[in-house]
């Protein structure tokens, strides 16, 4: 089991959902404070700066998200950012935006509402877009910025027939196949992996399935079909990944609904994969994750960086990782 040190660098007062990490470039998205984004310098997490303050101004941002996307452009540091009540997407210069308060991004695209409520958006390449949400209508979305091309690709079937008929009788088959969806950094690949099945499917950059990785032994979620969602004792699995252009981190939980919801979920786990689907090794954790349960991999200092939400104020944790 891998011990955690606190990360004690970083303001008490910034809560985020969202990390990222480009070589030393380690970003935190905290939708909830202004501004929003903190960055800082791995592995002494010396601070940087911070930018995108909430507003409706030409160079506010409203409720953005970042899903740890940096676009791939030699020495670019720009990351894509979608703000989910004005329907943008946006790729935000950093080092251009710590410089000055009036930094308004130079690509800025608007999503259809064909999107809806989804949030977890990232772009394959310049012109295509993908992404998925709570309440989806498909594993995901692809969208061409160019032709406005716009598709909600259908759900994968899992299990047997009579676990497919109960989740679509319950409403239950949007919740079932949701879903965190991430790209390699060099934009070849990107995957999904599930919450409520350990599976993670693979996808090339033309949003292809090239293959699947999935525990052999898994229980299915038994549902409430009064309550029409599932109970407290299903399993949750994937909460969330981090890519690299050598490995496939997936955050598996290892906990039942019912105890995330009480915050008692007590050993997380890291799973290894690398980009032909081949198990590399697993790191369990000392310490719980927080709420989508972000984390990144720093594989030049070799070190994991996670939330603690049971410490005083979510404190940051880094987890050694040398013999990996």
């Amino acid at each position: 089991m891998l011990k955690a040190t606190e990360i004690t660098n970083i303001q008490k007062w910034v809560f985020p959902l969202f990390m990222g990490l480009k070589d030393s470039l380690f970003i935190v998205n905290d939708m909830a404070s202004s501004p929003h984004f903190h960055v800082y310098k791995t592995p002494k997490f010396e601070y940087m700066g911070s930018f995108g303050l909430q507003g409706k101004g030409p160079s506010d941002l409203q409720d953005p998200t970042f899903w740890g996307q940096f676009k791939n452009v030699a020495g670019a540091q720009k990351i894509g950012v979608f703000q989910m009540n004005t329907m943008k997407f946006s790729w935000v210069d950093v080092h251009e935006a710590l410089k000055s308060n009036s930094y308004q991004p130079t690509e800025t695209f608007i999503m259809p509402p064909e999107v809806g409520t989804a949030v977890n958006i990232i772009a394959l390449n310049d012109s295509v877009l993908v992404g998925t949400g709570i309440e989806a209508n498909g594993e995901f979305f692809k969208y061409n910025l160019r032709s406005r091309a716009f598709e909600w690709r259908n759900f994968i079937k899992d299990g047997d027939d009579n676990f497919n008929h109960k989740i679509s009788a319950a409403k239950l088959e949007s919740e079932y196949h949701m879903g965190f969806i991430k790209v390699k950094p060099d934009n070849n690949m990107f995957v999904k992996a599930y919450v409520h099945h350990p599976t993670i499917d693979v996808y090339d950059s033309e949003a292809n399935l090239l293959f699947t990785i999935k525990h052999k032994e898994f229980a299915l979620p038994e549902i409430d079909e009064k309550q029409k969602q599932f109970k407290g004792n299903s399993k949750i699995y994937f909460a969330n990944v981090f890519l690299s252009d050598k490995y496939i981190y997936a955050l598996n939980l290892n906990c039942t609904l019912k105890e995330q919801a009480e915050n008692t979920c007590s050993s997380p786990e890291i799973e290894v994969y690398d980009w032909s689907g081949k198990a590399i090794c697993k790191f369990q954790l000392s310490g719980s994750t927080g709420n989508l349960s972000p984390f990144v991999v720093d594989e030049l200092h070799k070190r994991i960086y996670t939330i603690n939400p049971k410490m005083e104020y979510d404190s940051f944790q880094s987890y050694q990782i040398d013999h990996f």
